[in-house]
């Protein structure tokens, strides 16, 4: 795969200030999942022209201990289209539990297509930006995004980001996502939170005209 890069300087003007989500609440390790693709795209834009809305997201990586920022942090993301469907598993129905996926584990992507995955590398601020859409739904997770930061060779990090659930309903009440019947799951009855907590925790989001924007301060335990 050929990697892509898009500068952060092309994503639009912010208008919610990272030190709005300030935080140093280390963020919960969570499994990884079985889609986290192949090899990093390192990118901003992730949206491969897909349907949906626009999620501006703004994340500052920090220490835990100090809550300085954390430069050099590789942060890869990922998450479902508006569909509910991930990229290079076009082929795993988001209205079925992927029982056979998560029971073999990790498992290479089948279809083309890398939307809604891309990584960034921290800069002296700790912060990295990606132009991505809001998530789908798919069966039994509520809407989140996937989240791996690698520190250095010894530390790396593996967490969840949610949503407020006024927000999901209110943009899964638009087209395209609308499409679908509305999800069953919450953040009050998701496995995952229930089981691992919040992860990341539940940015900061600001409606704009055409888009939305969200920020969100991840502390990570160096030491851990």
């Amino acid at each position: 795969m050929i990697l892509t890069r898009t500068r952060n300087d092309r994503l639009p003007p912010p208008s919610l200030d990272i030190d709005e989500a300030s935080s140093c609440v280390v963020a919960a390790q969570t499994p990884e999942g079985p889609y986290y693709g192949d090899e990093p795209i390192v990118r901003s834009d992730l949206r491969e022209g897909k349907a949906g809305m626009d999620l501006r997201l703004h994340l500052r990586v920090v220490d835990a201990a100090t809550c300085r920022p954390l430069p050099n942090v590789a942060v890869d993301l990922w998450g479902c289209d508006a569909e509910g469907y991930y990229s290079g598993y076009a082929d795993a129905n988001p209205n079925d539990i992927p029982f056979l996926t998560v029971l073999r584990g990790k498992v290479p992507p089948r279809t083309p297509g890398r939307a809604m995955r891309g990584r960034q590398v921290s800069g002296t601020g700790g912060r990295v930006e990606f132009l991505t859409l809001y998530p789908g739904w798919y069966k039994p997770r509520t809407v989140h995004l996937h989240l791996r930061l690698t520190l250095d060779a010894r530390t790396m990090v593996v967490t969840h980001l949610y949503f407020p659930q006024a927000v999901t309903d209110e943009i899964h009440a638009t087209a395209p996502y609308r499409q679908r019947d509305p999800s069953p799951y919450n953040n009050d009855n998701d496995g995952m939170i229930n089981r691992y907590g919040g992860g990341a925790g539940f940015p900061a989001i600001k409606r704009m005209p055409d888009h939305y924007q969200a920020a969100l301060a991840i502390a990570v335990d160096r030491h851990a």
